[in-house]
């Protein structure tokens, strides 16, 4: 039923739409895969091909989520040509990366200790509660700067959970102010959206991937914290505490 009901909502918002490109979540896949691409053939030739198999998950699971990425940039045209750019501006591009030429500081193991201590902070983060952006977006602050406290106090890396957690605080954050601004209107979509970024950190296994990419940061190998675009989601954050005298809260 859910798939008949999806599949109706998309022809309606395409008959309604058309077929326009706002930039958003599925060109952002389309530039993470074609990123992807070009580093896997680059550090796969360092790697002696150890790093093959990180960037063909990342590109398949990318390529997965195309149809759902199309549907969210959909969804989101009315409030884009109501001047609020849901969805459009909750991703940054890819050309943010580092690059693969970026000076790296070597890591030391990540032990299966920190693993879980990465575990804990996640575990944490999926109890908050999921109809509430404000909510949400303290959450996001909070875990990412306790995976922070770990990376730091372990000389490890966890690029691509962070990756999840920032990304999942700034459409969280963006998604408080597009509430004011539409009345209300937006909720629905933003709220969809956290519980999609939400479910990619429960079930996308972002700490073993960055288990895997640990074996080659301790050679010396920025793999995905030379590829991963920096959100900024912290100093937007940051600045939101500083303007919010309470003003937001009124919106929800």
């Amino acid at each position: 039923m859910r798939i008949v009901l999806s599949t109706f909502l998309l022809i309606v918002i395409v008959l309604n739409t058309g077929c326009r490109n706002i930039d958003g979540f599925e060109q952002h896949l389309r530039d993470a895969i074609d990123i992807y691409k070009e580093r896997g053939e680059l550090y796969s030739a360092v790697t002696d091909g150890k790093s093959k198999n990180i960037f063909s998950q990342l590109i398949v699971s990318e390529m997965a989520l195309l149809p759902v990425a199309r549907l969210y940039d959909l969804r989101a045209i009315p409030f884009i040509d109501k001047g609020i750019p849901i969805i459009k501006n909750d991703f940054v591009s890819m050309e943010g990366n580092k690059g693969f030429e970026y000076p790296f500081i070597p890591a030391f193991l990540m032990t299966e200790a920190l693993e879980d201590d990465a575990q804990a902070v996640l575990d944490e983060l999926l109890s908050v509660d999921k109809q509430n952006m404000m909510s949400i977006a303290q959450a996001s602050f909070i875990a990412l700067n306790k995976i922070h406290q770990l990376e730091e106090a372990n000389q490890v890396y966890f690029p691509m959970t962070k990756h999840f957690l920032e990304s999942l605080g700034f459409g969280a954050l963006h998604g408080i102010y597009y509430q004011c601004q539409s009345e209300g209107e937006t909720f629905k979509l933003a709220s969809d959206f956290a519980k999609l970024q939400l479910l990619a950190i429960k079930f996308g296994k972002s700490i073993n991937l960055d288990k895997r990419a640990n074996v080659l940061h301790q050679q010396g190998v920025g793999i995905l914290v030379n590829d991963l675009p920096d959100i900024p989601f912290l100093d937007e954050y940051i600045q939101f505490q500083f303007e919010d005298d309470g003003q937001f809260s009124l919106c929800f």
